[in-house]
Protein backbone atom coordinates (compact mmCIF):
# COMPACT_ATOMS: atom_id res chain seq x y z
CA UNK A 1 0.00 0.00 0.00
CA UNK A 2 1.53 3.34 -1.13
CA UNK A 3 0.48 6.40 0.83
CA UNK A 4 0.54 9.97 -0.93
CA UNK A 5 -0.10 12.86 1.38
CA UNK A 6 -2.68 14.82 -0.39
CA UNK A 7 -3.86 18.37 0.52
CA UNK A 8 -6.53 19.65 3.35
CA UNK A 9 -4.86 17.13 5.60
CA UNK A 10 -6.03 14.17 3.69
CA UNK A 11 -3.86 11.31 3.28
CA UNK A 12 -4.77 8.96 0.05
CA UNK A 13 -3.75 5.33 0.42
CA UNK A 14 -3.49 3.73 -2.94
CA UNK A 15 -4.28 -0.16 -2.48
CA UNK A 16 -3.70 -2.16 -4.78
CA UNK A 17 -4.01 -5.73 -2.99
CA UNK A 18 -2.13 -8.80 -4.17
CA UNK A 19 -4.85 -10.65 -1.89
CA UNK A 20 -5.51 -14.03 -3.96
CA UNK A 21 -9.21 -14.89 -3.42
CA UNK A 22 -10.78 -17.61 -5.82
CA UNK A 23 -8.46 -16.59 -8.66
CA UNK A 24 -8.25 -12.89 -8.34
CA UNK A 25 -4.67 -11.56 -9.48
CA UNK A 26 -4.06 -7.51 -7.96
CA UNK A 27 -3.68 -4.81 -10.43
CA UNK A 28 -2.56 -1.55 -10.48
CA UNK A 29 -4.88 1.03 -10.75
CA UNK A 30 -5.58 1.30 -14.17
CA UNK A 31 -5.75 4.16 -16.66
CA UNK A 32 -8.16 6.42 -17.82
CA UNK A 33 -9.87 3.70 -20.46
CA UNK A 34 -13.18 3.30 -22.47
CA UNK A 35 -14.65 0.17 -22.28
CA UNK A 36 -15.06 -0.49 -26.34
CA UNK A 37 -16.61 -3.69 -27.44
CA UNK A 38 -16.14 -2.97 -31.30
CA UNK A 39 -13.93 -0.38 -33.12
CA UNK A 40 -15.83 1.83 -34.42
CA UNK A 41 -15.06 4.95 -36.55
CA UNK A 42 -15.46 8.07 -34.90
CA UNK A 43 -19.29 9.84 -35.29
CA UNK A 44 -19.87 13.66 -36.18
CA UNK A 45 -21.06 14.86 -32.34
CA UNK A 46 -24.79 16.97 -33.77
CA UNK A 47 -26.26 19.19 -30.64
CA UNK A 48 -29.75 18.66 -30.53
CA UNK A 49 -32.10 21.62 -30.18
CA UNK A 50 -33.61 21.18 -26.38
CA UNK A 51 -36.52 19.73 -26.96
CA UNK A 52 -34.52 16.48 -28.25
CA UNK A 53 -32.76 16.01 -25.70
CA UNK A 54 -34.11 12.14 -24.36
CA UNK A 55 -33.75 11.06 -21.13
CA UNK A 56 -34.81 7.50 -20.32
CA UNK A 57 -38.12 6.52 -18.64
CA UNK A 58 -36.71 4.72 -16.42
CA UNK A 59 -34.01 7.30 -15.02
CA UNK A 60 -37.27 9.58 -14.34
CA UNK A 61 -38.67 6.77 -12.08
CA UNK A 62 -38.55 7.49 -8.13
CA UNK A 63 -37.51 4.74 -5.73
CA UNK A 64 -41.49 4.29 -5.08
CA UNK A 65 -42.58 3.52 -8.43
CA UNK A 66 -39.53 1.09 -8.48
CA UNK A 67 -41.12 -0.71 -5.65
CA UNK A 68 -44.58 -0.80 -6.89
CA UNK A 69 -42.62 -2.72 -10.06
CA UNK A 70 -41.68 -4.98 -7.97
CA UNK A 71 -44.54 -5.93 -5.82
CA UNK A 72 -45.69 -7.23 -9.34
CA UNK A 73 -42.93 -9.99 -10.01
CA UNK A 74 -41.71 -12.89 -8.36
CA UNK A 75 -39.58 -11.65 -5.21
CA UNK A 76 -38.92 -14.22 -2.55
CA UNK A 77 -40.37 -13.58 0.77
CA UNK A 78 -38.74 -11.41 3.24
CA UNK A 79 -37.04 -8.98 0.73
CA UNK A 80 -37.22 -5.42 1.27
CA UNK A 81 -36.60 -3.86 -2.56
CA UNK A 82 -35.68 -0.18 -2.41
CA UNK A 83 -34.76 0.90 -5.70
CA UNK A 84 -33.77 -1.24 -9.25
CA UNK A 85 -33.86 -0.47 -13.01
CA UNK A 86 -36.92 -2.88 -14.59
CA UNK A 87 -35.30 -6.30 -15.22
CA UNK A 88 -37.87 -8.97 -16.87
CA UNK A 89 -37.81 -12.37 -16.76
CA UNK A 90 -34.86 -13.84 -19.00
CA UNK A 91 -38.05 -15.98 -21.01
CA UNK A 92 -40.15 -13.26 -21.49
CA UNK A 93 -40.81 -12.58 -25.43
CA UNK A 94 -41.66 -9.02 -24.47
CA UNK A 95 -37.65 -8.13 -23.11
CA UNK A 96 -36.16 -6.97 -26.25
CA UNK A 97 -38.86 -3.97 -26.54
CA UNK A 98 -36.95 -2.74 -23.62
CA UNK A 99 -33.55 -3.17 -24.09
CA UNK A 100 -32.22 -0.38 -25.26
CA UNK A 101 -29.05 -1.83 -27.23
CA UNK A 102 -28.11 0.77 -30.53
CA UNK A 103 -28.11 4.39 -31.38
CA UNK A 104 -31.48 3.86 -33.36
CA UNK A 105 -33.17 5.68 -30.37
CA UNK A 106 -31.62 8.39 -31.41
CA UNK A 107 -27.84 10.26 -31.68
CA UNK A 108 -25.15 11.11 -29.57
CA UNK A 109 -25.66 14.37 -27.27
CA UNK A 110 -22.77 17.06 -26.64
CA UNK A 111 -20.71 16.82 -23.63
CA UNK A 112 -22.53 20.62 -22.68
CA UNK A 113 -25.65 19.14 -23.52
CA UNK A 114 -25.34 16.58 -21.36
CA UNK A 115 -24.16 18.03 -18.43
CA UNK A 116 -26.90 20.64 -18.77
CA UNK A 117 -29.52 18.14 -19.19
CA UNK A 118 -28.30 16.55 -15.36
CA UNK A 119 -28.21 19.37 -13.69
CA UNK A 120 -31.79 20.15 -14.58
CA UNK A 121 -33.47 17.13 -14.14
CA UNK A 122 -30.96 16.44 -11.37
CA UNK A 123 -33.93 16.01 -8.80
CA UNK A 124 -35.71 13.04 -10.81
CA UNK A 125 -31.78 11.48 -11.50
CA UNK A 126 -31.12 11.08 -7.85
CA UNK A 127 -32.60 8.67 -5.41
CA UNK A 128 -32.09 8.43 -1.35
CA UNK A 129 -32.39 5.19 0.58
CA UNK A 130 -32.25 5.00 4.62
CA UNK A 131 -31.62 1.56 5.67
CA UNK A 132 -32.88 1.50 9.13
CA UNK A 133 -31.62 -1.86 10.89
CA UNK A 134 -28.22 -1.38 9.64
CA UNK A 135 -28.24 2.42 9.90
CA UNK A 136 -26.67 3.25 6.56
CA UNK A 137 -27.73 5.86 4.17
CA UNK A 138 -27.41 5.28 0.27
CA UNK A 139 -27.46 8.11 -2.22
CA UNK A 140 -27.73 7.09 -6.32
CA UNK A 141 -27.15 9.42 -9.39
CA UNK A 142 -27.09 8.59 -12.95
CA UNK A 143 -27.04 10.14 -16.21
CA UNK A 144 -26.71 8.43 -19.53
CA UNK A 145 -24.01 11.28 -20.63
CA UNK A 146 -23.48 11.88 -23.98
CA UNK A 147 -24.61 8.36 -25.36
CA UNK A 148 -28.16 7.64 -27.16
CA UNK A 149 -28.66 4.86 -24.40
CA UNK A 150 -28.51 3.71 -20.93
CA UNK A 151 -26.67 0.36 -20.22
CA UNK A 152 -25.98 0.90 -16.80
CA UNK A 153 -28.78 -0.39 -13.82
CA UNK A 154 -28.35 -0.32 -10.26
CA UNK A 155 -29.91 -2.05 -7.27
CA UNK A 156 -30.31 -0.97 -3.64
CA UNK A 157 -32.05 -4.07 -1.71
CA UNK A 158 -32.35 -4.63 2.16
CA UNK A 159 -32.09 -8.61 1.68
CA UNK A 160 -32.50 -10.09 5.24
CA UNK A 161 -32.74 -8.03 8.59
CA UNK A 162 -28.95 -7.30 9.53
CA UNK A 163 -27.60 -7.68 5.42
CA UNK A 164 -28.23 -5.14 2.83
CA UNK A 165 -27.41 -4.95 -1.17
CA UNK A 166 -25.98 -1.88 -2.87
CA UNK A 167 -24.56 -2.98 -6.56
CA UNK A 168 -23.77 -1.35 -9.86
CA UNK A 169 -24.31 -3.14 -13.19
CA UNK A 170 -22.99 -1.91 -16.59
CA UNK A 171 -24.07 -3.37 -20.05
CA UNK A 172 -22.05 -3.42 -23.21
CA UNK A 173 -23.43 -4.56 -26.13
CA UNK A 174 -26.89 -4.45 -24.32
CA UNK A 175 -28.82 -3.76 -21.61
CA UNK A 176 -30.13 -7.05 -21.26
CA UNK A 177 -27.48 -8.81 -19.11
CA UNK A 178 -26.85 -5.75 -16.68
CA UNK A 179 -30.81 -5.64 -16.58
CA UNK A 180 -31.52 -9.14 -15.41
CA UNK A 181 -28.21 -9.07 -13.09
CA UNK A 182 -29.99 -6.23 -11.37
CA UNK A 183 -33.02 -8.31 -10.53
CA UNK A 184 -32.16 -11.87 -10.22
CA UNK A 185 -28.93 -11.22 -7.83
CA UNK A 186 -31.44 -10.19 -5.20
CA UNK A 187 -33.15 -13.66 -6.02
CA UNK A 188 -29.96 -15.48 -5.60
CA UNK A 189 -28.89 -14.59 -2.50
CA UNK A 190 -31.46 -14.22 -0.59
CA UNK A 191 -32.83 -18.13 -1.21
CA UNK A 192 -29.25 -19.13 0.06
CA UNK A 193 -30.66 -20.59 3.60
CA UNK A 194 -26.99 -20.07 4.94
CA UNK A 195 -26.71 -16.30 4.16
CA UNK A 196 -30.09 -15.69 5.72
CA UNK A 197 -28.72 -17.51 8.57
CA UNK A 198 -25.54 -15.15 9.19
CA UNK A 199 -28.30 -12.04 8.15
CA UNK A 200 -30.31 -12.87 11.44
CA UNK A 201 -26.98 -12.93 13.51
CA UNK A 202 -25.30 -9.52 14.98
CA UNK A 203 -22.20 -10.78 15.02
CA UNK A 204 -21.69 -13.14 12.26
CA UNK A 205 -19.48 -15.78 13.49
CA UNK A 206 -15.95 -15.72 12.90
CA UNK A 207 -16.37 -19.39 10.34
CA UNK A 208 -19.27 -17.07 7.98
CA UNK A 209 -16.14 -14.85 6.77
CA UNK A 210 -15.13 -17.87 3.78
CA UNK A 211 -18.65 -18.74 3.60
CA UNK A 212 -19.86 -15.88 2.21
CA UNK A 213 -16.88 -15.67 -0.24
CA UNK A 214 -18.39 -18.94 -1.91
CA UNK A 215 -21.75 -17.28 -1.71
CA UNK A 216 -20.54 -14.26 -3.63
CA UNK A 217 -18.89 -16.60 -6.32
CA UNK A 218 -21.37 -18.90 -6.22
CA UNK A 219 -24.18 -16.30 -7.32
CA UNK A 220 -21.32 -14.47 -9.67
CA UNK A 221 -20.98 -17.74 -12.14
CA UNK A 222 -25.18 -18.72 -11.70
CA UNK A 223 -25.63 -15.61 -13.12
CA UNK A 224 -23.27 -15.78 -16.04
CA UNK A 225 -24.43 -19.39 -16.70
CA UNK A 226 -27.83 -18.00 -16.79
CA UNK A 227 -26.91 -14.34 -18.97
CA UNK A 228 -24.90 -17.19 -21.01
CA UNK A 229 -27.90 -19.25 -21.82
CA UNK A 230 -30.22 -17.18 -22.90
CA UNK A 231 -28.03 -14.68 -24.92
CA UNK A 232 -26.89 -18.03 -26.72
CA UNK A 233 -30.41 -19.12 -27.06
CA UNK A 234 -31.88 -15.55 -28.55
CA UNK A 235 -28.70 -14.65 -30.71
CA UNK A 236 -27.71 -12.12 -28.23
CA UNK A 237 -24.46 -11.10 -27.36
CA UNK A 238 -24.40 -8.60 -23.95
CA UNK A 239 -22.29 -8.65 -21.47
CA UNK A 240 -22.14 -6.86 -17.89
CA UNK A 241 -19.91 -5.74 -15.19
CA UNK A 242 -20.90 -5.81 -11.68
CA UNK A 243 -19.49 -3.95 -8.52
CA UNK A 244 -21.25 -4.43 -5.18
CA UNK A 245 -20.75 -4.68 -1.31
CA UNK A 246 -22.94 -6.57 1.06
CA UNK A 247 -23.13 -4.75 4.13
CA UNK A 248 -23.91 -6.40 7.28
CA UNK A 249 -23.92 -5.15 11.16
CA UNK A 250 -20.17 -5.55 11.97
CA UNK A 251 -18.97 -6.42 8.04
CA UNK A 252 -18.66 -4.84 4.62
CA UNK A 253 -18.22 -7.50 1.62
CA UNK A 254 -17.39 -6.07 -1.80
CA UNK A 255 -17.20 -7.92 -4.89
CA UNK A 256 -16.51 -7.24 -8.41
CA UNK A 257 -16.22 -8.24 -12.02
CA UNK A 258 -14.59 -6.14 -14.86
CA UNK A 259 -13.86 -2.21 -14.13
CA UNK A 260 -16.91 -1.14 -12.00
CA UNK A 261 -15.00 -0.39 -8.94
CA UNK A 262 -15.67 -0.07 -5.25
CA UNK A 263 -13.55 2.52 -3.19
CA UNK A 264 -13.46 3.02 0.76
CA UNK A 265 -13.22 6.89 2.54
CA UNK A 266 -12.64 6.15 5.85
CA UNK A 267 -11.65 9.26 8.73
CA UNK A 268 -8.80 9.29 10.87
CA UNK A 269 -8.64 10.48 14.66
CA UNK A 270 -7.46 13.79 14.48
CA UNK A 271 -3.85 14.40 15.23
CA UNK A 272 -2.34 15.04 18.25
CA UNK A 273 -0.57 18.23 17.25
CA UNK A 274 -3.03 20.34 14.65
CA UNK A 275 -6.23 18.31 15.80
CA UNK A 276 -7.41 18.05 12.00
CA UNK A 277 -9.27 15.13 10.85
CA UNK A 278 -7.43 13.05 8.09
CA UNK A 279 -8.92 10.85 5.38
CA UNK A 280 -8.05 7.72 3.48
CA UNK A 281 -9.26 6.46 0.35
CA UNK A 282 -8.74 2.56 -0.10
CA UNK A 283 -9.42 0.76 -3.59
CA UNK A 284 -11.53 -2.18 -2.46
CA UNK A 285 -11.91 -3.81 -5.95
CA UNK A 286 -9.51 -5.01 -8.84
CA UNK A 287 -9.79 -3.23 -12.51
CA UNK A 288 -9.71 -6.84 -14.75
CA UNK A 289 -8.16 -5.33 -17.58
CA UNK A 290 -6.60 -7.96 -20.73
CA UNK A 291 -2.94 -6.34 -19.98
CA UNK A 292 -2.31 -7.27 -16.51
CA UNK A 293 0.50 -9.75 -16.70
CA UNK A 294 -1.91 -12.72 -14.92
CA UNK A 295 -4.86 -12.23 -17.03
CA UNK A 296 -3.09 -12.03 -19.78
CA UNK A 297 -1.86 -15.36 -19.12
CA UNK A 298 -5.32 -16.71 -18.64
CA UNK A 299 -6.61 -15.04 -21.56
CA UNK A 300 -3.26 -16.61 -24.11
CA UNK A 301 -3.78 -20.10 -22.36
CA UNK A 302 -7.35 -20.40 -23.49
CA UNK A 303 -6.48 -19.71 -27.06
CA UNK A 304 -7.08 -15.81 -27.08
CA UNK A 305 -5.09 -12.58 -27.79
CA UNK A 306 -4.89 -9.52 -26.09
CA UNK A 307 -4.10 -6.68 -28.83
CA UNK A 308 -4.48 -2.70 -28.80
CA UNK A 309 -7.46 -1.18 -30.87
CA UNK A 310 -7.75 2.05 -28.56
CA UNK A 311 -7.28 -0.04 -25.54
CA UNK A 312 -5.99 -3.42 -24.64
CA UNK A 313 -8.99 -5.97 -25.71
CA UNK A 314 -9.51 -9.80 -25.70
CA UNK A 315 -10.00 -11.29 -29.01
CA UNK A 316 -10.01 -14.75 -30.41
CA UNK A 317 -9.48 -15.36 -34.12
CA UNK A 318 -12.75 -17.05 -34.09
CA UNK A 319 -14.63 -14.17 -33.00
CA UNK A 320 -15.56 -10.76 -33.99
CA UNK A 321 -15.88 -9.62 -30.02
CA UNK A 322 -13.20 -7.28 -28.73
CA UNK A 323 -13.38 -6.85 -25.30
CA UNK A 324 -12.08 -4.17 -22.61
CA UNK A 325 -12.14 -5.75 -19.57
CA UNK A 326 -10.75 -9.82 -18.75
CA UNK A 327 -13.75 -10.91 -16.48
CA UNK A 328 -17.46 -10.08 -17.34
CA UNK A 329 -20.94 -11.86 -17.21
CA UNK A 330 -22.15 -12.82 -20.25
CA UNK A 331 -20.18 -11.99 -23.44
CA UNK A 332 -20.70 -15.91 -24.49
CA UNK A 333 -18.16 -15.43 -27.79
CA UNK A 334 -15.72 -15.28 -25.50
CA UNK A 335 -16.52 -17.69 -23.01
CA UNK A 336 -16.44 -21.58 -22.95
CA UNK A 337 -19.81 -22.46 -24.28
CA UNK A 338 -19.73 -24.60 -27.01
CA UNK A 339 -22.58 -24.01 -28.22
CA UNK A 340 -22.02 -20.19 -28.75
CA UNK A 341 -19.24 -19.91 -30.71
CA UNK A 342 -16.56 -21.97 -32.83
CA UNK A 343 -14.91 -21.70 -29.54
CA UNK A 344 -13.54 -24.97 -28.04
CA UNK A 345 -10.65 -23.79 -25.65
CA UNK A 346 -10.07 -25.02 -21.73
CA UNK A 347 -10.09 -21.83 -20.16
CA UNK A 348 -12.75 -18.83 -20.49
CA UNK A 349 -10.90 -16.09 -22.07
CA UNK A 350 -13.23 -13.83 -20.11
CA UNK A 351 -13.65 -15.06 -16.23
CA UNK A 352 -17.10 -14.46 -14.17
CA UNK A 353 -14.89 -15.30 -11.36
CA UNK A 354 -15.14 -12.15 -8.70
CA UNK A 355 -12.47 -10.14 -6.75
CA UNK A 356 -14.06 -10.05 -3.38
CA UNK A 357 -12.70 -8.26 -0.23
CA UNK A 358 -14.10 -7.62 3.40
CA UNK A 359 -13.51 -5.59 6.08
CA UNK A 360 -15.00 -4.51 9.43
CA UNK A 361 -17.08 -1.42 9.68
CA UNK A 362 -16.53 1.67 11.57
CA UNK A 363 -18.75 4.38 11.82
CA UNK A 364 -18.18 7.30 9.66
CA UNK A 365 -16.96 5.08 6.85
CA UNK A 366 -18.05 6.19 3.24
CA UNK A 367 -18.28 3.45 0.19
CA UNK A 368 -18.44 4.78 -3.64
CA UNK A 369 -19.36 2.17 -5.96
CA UNK A 370 -19.79 3.30 -9.67
CA UNK A 371 -19.18 2.23 -13.16
CA UNK A 372 -16.61 2.72 -15.26
CA UNK A 373 -17.84 6.28 -16.71
CA UNK A 374 -17.16 8.00 -13.52
CA UNK A 375 -13.46 6.22 -13.03
CA UNK A 376 -12.44 6.88 -16.32
CA UNK A 377 -12.57 10.56 -15.88
CA UNK A 378 -12.48 10.69 -12.08
CA UNK A 379 -9.27 9.26 -9.94
CA UNK A 380 -9.62 7.63 -6.10
CA UNK A 381 -7.85 10.58 -4.57
CA UNK A 382 -10.58 13.30 -6.78
CA UNK A 383 -13.19 10.79 -5.12
CA UNK A 384 -12.32 11.22 -1.57
CA UNK A 385 -11.57 14.99 -1.86
CA UNK A 386 -15.37 15.39 -3.23
CA UNK A 387 -16.50 13.40 -0.46
CA UNK A 388 -14.55 15.26 2.23
CA UNK A 389 -15.67 18.44 0.65
CA UNK A 390 -19.64 17.33 0.61
CA UNK A 391 -19.34 16.22 4.44
CA UNK A 392 -21.46 18.15 6.82
CA UNK A 393 -20.02 20.42 9.88
CA UNK A 394 -21.67 17.90 12.31
CA UNK A 395 -19.91 14.84 10.85
CA UNK A 396 -16.20 16.64 10.51
CA UNK A 397 -16.05 16.26 14.36
CA UNK A 398 -17.63 12.72 15.09
CA UNK A 399 -17.99 9.73 14.00
CA UNK A 400 -21.84 9.74 13.64
CA UNK A 401 -23.63 9.36 10.08
CA UNK A 402 -23.94 12.43 8.30
CA UNK A 403 -27.45 13.40 6.88
CA UNK A 404 -29.38 11.56 4.78
CA UNK A 405 -29.12 14.47 2.04
CA UNK A 406 -25.41 14.01 1.82
CA UNK A 407 -24.99 10.73 0.22
CA UNK A 408 -27.44 12.02 -2.88
CA UNK A 409 -25.22 15.55 -2.62
CA UNK A 410 -22.07 13.89 -3.25
CA UNK A 411 -22.96 11.23 -5.46
CA UNK A 412 -24.94 14.09 -8.23
CA UNK A 413 -21.47 15.93 -7.45
CA UNK A 414 -19.66 13.14 -8.79
CA UNK A 415 -21.78 12.56 -11.80
CA UNK A 416 -21.54 16.30 -12.50
CA UNK A 417 -17.84 16.08 -12.20
CA UNK A 418 -17.17 13.14 -14.79
CA UNK A 419 -19.89 15.28 -17.45
CA UNK A 420 -17.39 18.09 -16.42
CA UNK A 421 -13.99 15.92 -17.18
CA UNK A 422 -15.75 15.22 -20.45
CA UNK A 423 -16.58 11.73 -19.94
CA UNK A 424 -18.44 9.60 -23.15
CA UNK A 425 -19.85 7.17 -20.55
CA UNK A 426 -23.16 6.37 -19.22
CA UNK A 427 -22.33 7.42 -15.25
CA UNK A 428 -24.03 5.68 -11.73
CA UNK A 429 -22.70 6.43 -8.44
CA UNK A 430 -23.71 4.93 -5.54
CA UNK A 431 -22.73 6.57 -2.32
CA UNK A 432 -23.15 4.80 0.79
CA UNK A 433 -22.72 6.27 4.82
CA UNK A 434 -22.17 3.27 7.19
Amino acid sequence: MTSMVASDDACILDNSTNQDVSNDFGITPSSCTRLHVFARKPRQLVKPPPSAIRLLSWSKTKAKDDSQFFQNQAVPRGVSQFSSSLAPKPKQPALKKKVHVNSKLGSRVTYDAALAAFTRDKASMCQTHVIDPLSIQVGIACTQGTRAYMEDRHVVNQLFENVALVAVFDGHNGAWAAEFASTRLSALLTTNDQLKSYGSERPIPPDAIESIYTILKTAFLQLDREILSYTVEHGRRDGATVALVLVFSDFVFAANVGDSRVVLVRRQHPSLHTNAATYVVERLSIDHKPHVAAEKARIVNAGGNVVFSGCWRVTHPKSTLRLAVSRSLGDHQLKNVPSSSPLNTPLALVSAVPHIRHFARSGGDILVIASDGLWDRVTDGDTMHQIVADLDESFQHDLNPPPEHFVTQSAAALVELALTRRTADNVTVAVVAL
